[in-house]
């Protein structure tokens, strides 16, 4: 009876977390369209004129979690980047953006304050390091809290795409 009774009490508690994560944990949305403001720290940043030669970077830096580390979701066991491989690749990331020193940057998978890369905000000093004072961000996909795995948790997870520009940015908007 009392091994009936702990799966009761664990069925009850289980079911009850569902319920509470998704009455108060909810996913962002982004609509079909979102205008995104774009931020320029120089004012006067001479514009891209057409058919001037430019330098673009394009690079998925899956939110800065290196390639030392097996994730849950891949079938591995971690679950957070350690502090210091955060560190070292965003540190190593905004030197190959340093040394390309391009024009204008494409960023996807931005961790910008998720838990599982220690709330680190990744965009600016990729910006600073690419010497771009214009970005624009948006979010595609934010969780304010993933219960996932259960004993360590992932936690808020906020990720973005991103432009950096050494121009100035107009019309930017994230298309779903």
């Amino acid at each position: 009876i009392l091994k009936t009774l702990i799966i009761a009490i664990s069925s009850l508690v289980l079911a009850l977390g569902v319920i509470v994560t998704a009455a108060f944990v909810t996913e962002h949305r982004p609509g079909d369209v979102e205008i995104v403001v774009p931020a320029c720290e120089v004012a006067g940043t001479a514009p891209l004129h057409v058919g001037e030669a430019f330098t673009l970077v394009s690079w998925n830096v899956q939110y800065g979690a290196g390639r030392n580390h097996k994730f849950f979701y891949d079938g591995g066991d971690a679950v957070h980047v350690p502090r210091e491989d955060v560190d070292q690749t965003v540190s190593g990331i905004g030197a190959a953006l340093a040394d390309a020193a391009p024009d204008l940057v494409l960023l996807q998978e931005i961790d910008r304050g998720s838990k599982r890369t220690h709330d680190v905000d990744m965009l600016t000093p990729w910006a600073s390091a690419a010497k771009t004072p214009c970005t624009a961000t948006a979010t595609y996909h934010r969780v304010p809290f993933v219960p996932k795995p259960f004993m360590n948790p992932l936690g808020r997870v906020d990720m973005h795409l991103g432009i950096l520009s050494r121009a100035p940015l107009s019309g930017t908007r994230r298309l779903q």
